[in-house]
Protein backbone atom coordinates (compact mmCIF):
# COMPACT_ATOMS: atom_id res chain seq x y z
CA UNK A 1 0.00 0.00 0.00
CA UNK A 2 1.15 3.45 -1.02
CA UNK A 3 0.18 7.07 -1.23
CA UNK A 4 1.48 9.10 -4.02
CA UNK A 5 0.43 12.31 -6.07
CA UNK A 6 -2.39 11.46 -8.55
CA UNK A 7 -0.71 10.14 -11.72
CA UNK A 8 -2.12 9.36 -15.29
CA UNK A 9 -1.61 5.90 -14.76
CA UNK A 10 -4.39 5.39 -12.04
CA UNK A 11 -6.76 8.12 -14.60
CA UNK A 12 -9.11 4.98 -15.03
CA UNK A 13 -9.40 3.58 -11.12
CA UNK A 14 -9.84 7.06 -10.33
CA UNK A 15 -12.87 7.72 -12.76
CA UNK A 16 -14.20 3.75 -11.81
CA UNK A 17 -13.73 4.62 -7.79
CA UNK A 18 -15.76 7.63 -8.85
CA UNK A 19 -18.78 5.62 -10.61
CA UNK A 20 -18.73 3.50 -7.77
CA UNK A 21 -18.76 6.01 -4.69
CA UNK A 22 -20.49 8.46 -6.30
CA UNK A 23 -23.46 9.22 -3.92
CA UNK A 24 -22.11 7.21 -1.49
CA UNK A 25 -20.00 10.06 -0.11
CA UNK A 26 -21.15 12.84 2.92
CA UNK A 27 -19.04 15.42 1.29
CA UNK A 28 -18.37 15.46 -2.68
CA UNK A 29 -15.53 18.03 -2.16
CA UNK A 30 -12.36 15.51 -2.42
CA UNK A 31 -14.48 13.48 -5.58
CA UNK A 32 -15.25 14.40 -9.11
CA UNK A 33 -18.56 13.55 -10.65
CA UNK A 34 -18.36 10.91 -12.97
CA UNK A 35 -21.43 12.34 -15.29
CA UNK A 36 -18.66 15.50 -15.47
CA UNK A 37 -15.53 13.08 -16.60
CA UNK A 38 -15.60 15.13 -20.32
CA UNK A 39 -15.24 18.30 -17.97
CA UNK A 40 -12.24 17.10 -15.57
CA UNK A 41 -10.89 14.73 -17.47
CA UNK A 42 -8.28 15.85 -19.41
CA UNK A 43 -7.51 18.75 -16.67
CA UNK A 44 -7.58 16.86 -13.59
CA UNK A 45 -3.99 16.20 -13.17
CA UNK A 46 -3.23 20.09 -13.78
CA UNK A 47 -6.03 20.90 -11.63
CA UNK A 48 -4.17 19.09 -8.64
CA UNK A 49 -0.90 20.94 -9.64
CA UNK A 50 -2.55 24.64 -9.64
CA UNK A 51 -4.53 23.54 -6.20
CA UNK A 52 -0.75 22.51 -4.79
CA UNK A 53 0.15 25.87 -5.71
CA UNK A 54 -2.86 27.93 -4.86
CA UNK A 55 -3.30 29.05 -8.46
CA UNK A 56 -6.74 30.22 -9.45
CA UNK A 57 -8.53 29.13 -6.56
CA UNK A 58 -12.26 29.94 -5.81
CA UNK A 59 -12.82 32.59 -3.71
CA UNK A 60 -12.21 31.32 0.27
CA UNK A 61 -10.39 28.19 -1.37
CA UNK A 62 -6.72 27.82 0.19
CA UNK A 63 -3.35 25.97 -1.55
CA UNK A 64 -4.25 21.68 -0.64
CA UNK A 65 -2.34 18.93 -1.84
CA UNK A 66 -3.95 15.67 -3.09
CA UNK A 67 -2.79 12.01 -2.47
CA UNK A 68 -4.34 8.90 -3.92
CA UNK A 69 -3.87 5.49 -1.71
CA UNK A 70 -2.83 2.71 -4.03
CA UNK A 71 -2.41 -1.25 -3.48
CA UNK A 72 -1.63 -3.56 -6.58
CA UNK A 73 -2.41 -1.03 -8.96
CA UNK A 74 -5.68 -0.25 -7.94
CA UNK A 75 -6.73 3.16 -6.61
CA UNK A 76 -8.43 2.38 -3.04
CA UNK A 77 -8.75 6.22 -2.33
CA UNK A 78 -7.81 10.02 -1.88
CA UNK A 79 -7.04 11.87 0.44
CA UNK A 80 -6.57 15.96 0.18
CA UNK A 81 -4.26 18.06 2.82
CA UNK A 82 -5.10 21.99 3.47
CA UNK A 83 -1.92 24.05 3.51
CA UNK A 84 -3.42 26.52 5.93
CA UNK A 85 -6.49 26.80 7.36
CA UNK A 86 -8.89 29.94 7.23
CA UNK A 87 -11.54 31.09 10.10
CA UNK A 88 -14.29 29.28 7.92
CA UNK A 89 -12.33 26.28 7.71
CA UNK A 90 -11.68 26.22 11.30
CA UNK A 91 -15.47 26.57 11.90
CA UNK A 92 -15.67 23.38 9.37
CA UNK A 93 -13.78 22.02 6.72
CA UNK A 94 -10.52 21.20 8.70
CA UNK A 95 -7.60 20.42 6.92
CA UNK A 96 -8.15 16.79 6.12
CA UNK A 97 -10.48 15.40 3.82
CA UNK A 98 -10.64 11.99 2.31
CA UNK A 99 -12.78 8.65 0.87
CA UNK A 100 -12.12 5.18 0.39
CA UNK A 101 -14.13 3.93 -2.52
CA UNK A 102 -17.32 2.05 -1.67
CA UNK A 103 -15.98 -1.68 -2.36
CA UNK A 104 -12.94 -1.37 -0.15
CA UNK A 105 -14.51 0.47 3.28
CA UNK A 106 -14.51 -1.49 6.00
CA UNK A 107 -11.14 -3.10 5.73
CA UNK A 108 -9.11 -0.70 7.74
CA UNK A 109 -7.66 1.24 4.61
CA UNK A 110 -9.78 4.32 5.98
CA UNK A 111 -7.31 4.30 8.91
CA UNK A 112 -4.31 3.64 6.89
CA UNK A 113 -5.14 6.35 4.70
CA UNK A 114 -6.00 8.80 7.47
CA UNK A 115 -2.43 8.25 9.45
CA UNK A 116 -0.46 8.21 6.23
CA UNK A 117 -2.02 11.87 5.65
CA UNK A 118 -1.07 12.71 9.24
CA UNK A 119 2.33 11.94 8.11
CA UNK A 120 2.44 13.85 5.37
CA UNK A 121 1.10 16.70 6.47
CA UNK A 122 4.39 16.55 9.27
CA UNK A 123 6.87 16.54 6.31
CA UNK A 124 4.57 19.21 4.92
CA UNK A 125 5.55 21.30 8.38
CA UNK A 126 2.22 21.17 10.16
CA UNK A 127 2.82 19.53 13.77
CA UNK A 128 -1.23 19.75 14.56
CA UNK A 129 -4.62 19.59 12.31
CA UNK A 130 -7.75 20.16 12.32
CA UNK A 131 -10.62 17.40 11.05
CA UNK A 132 -14.27 17.75 10.99
CA UNK A 133 -17.02 16.04 11.08
CA UNK A 134 -20.80 16.59 11.17
CA UNK A 135 -21.77 15.28 14.65
CA UNK A 136 -24.35 12.46 13.55
CA UNK A 137 -22.09 11.38 10.69
CA UNK A 138 -21.24 8.19 12.80
CA UNK A 139 -18.85 6.09 10.07
CA UNK A 140 -16.72 9.64 9.99
CA UNK A 141 -16.97 9.69 13.36
CA UNK A 142 -15.48 5.99 13.87
CA UNK A 143 -13.14 6.85 10.99
CA UNK A 144 -11.43 10.43 12.80
CA UNK A 145 -11.15 8.20 16.75
CA UNK A 146 -9.57 5.75 15.43
CA UNK A 147 -6.76 7.54 15.90
CA UNK A 148 -6.91 7.44 19.26
CA UNK A 149 -4.18 8.73 21.06
CA UNK A 150 -2.88 11.48 17.88
CA UNK A 151 -6.23 13.47 19.07
CA UNK A 152 -5.21 16.06 21.52
CA UNK A 153 -8.95 17.90 21.98
CA UNK A 154 -12.23 17.57 20.55
CA UNK A 155 -14.65 20.28 20.21
CA UNK A 156 -18.62 20.15 19.75
CA UNK A 157 -20.32 23.31 18.41
CA UNK A 158 -22.74 24.75 15.70
CA UNK A 159 -21.24 25.36 12.18
CA UNK A 160 -22.72 26.39 8.79
CA UNK A 161 -22.64 23.16 6.83
CA UNK A 162 -23.57 23.79 3.28
CA UNK A 163 -26.10 26.32 4.14
CA UNK A 164 -28.05 24.38 7.45
CA UNK A 165 -26.41 24.85 11.11
CA UNK A 166 -25.51 21.49 12.28
CA UNK A 167 -23.67 19.91 14.81
CA UNK A 168 -19.97 19.15 14.14
CA UNK A 169 -17.32 17.94 15.87
CA UNK A 170 -13.77 19.06 15.48
CA UNK A 171 -10.85 17.28 16.20
CA UNK A 172 -7.72 18.59 17.02
CA UNK A 173 -4.84 15.75 16.29
CA UNK A 174 -1.20 15.74 16.56
CA UNK A 175 0.88 14.81 13.67
CA UNK A 176 3.89 12.25 13.62
CA UNK A 177 5.24 9.55 11.51
CA UNK A 178 5.14 6.14 12.65
CA UNK A 179 6.90 3.03 11.38
CA UNK A 180 4.82 1.17 9.33
CA UNK A 181 1.25 3.12 8.88
CA UNK A 182 0.41 1.81 5.42
CA UNK A 183 -0.44 -1.86 7.22
CA UNK A 184 -3.43 -1.58 9.50
CA UNK A 185 -2.40 -5.04 10.93
CA UNK A 186 0.49 -2.87 12.50
CA UNK A 187 -1.47 0.25 13.67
Amino acid sequence: MKLITPSPSYRQEYLDACRETWGHVHSTYILHDPSQYDLWGKTLFQQFENERRGIGLPEGFVPSSTFWLIENDRFLGSGNIRHVLTPALREYGGQIGDFIRLSERGKGYGSALLRLLLSKALEMGIRETLITCEADNERSRRHIESLRERIIAVERALADVEGRRKEVLRYHVRCYATADESNPKTR
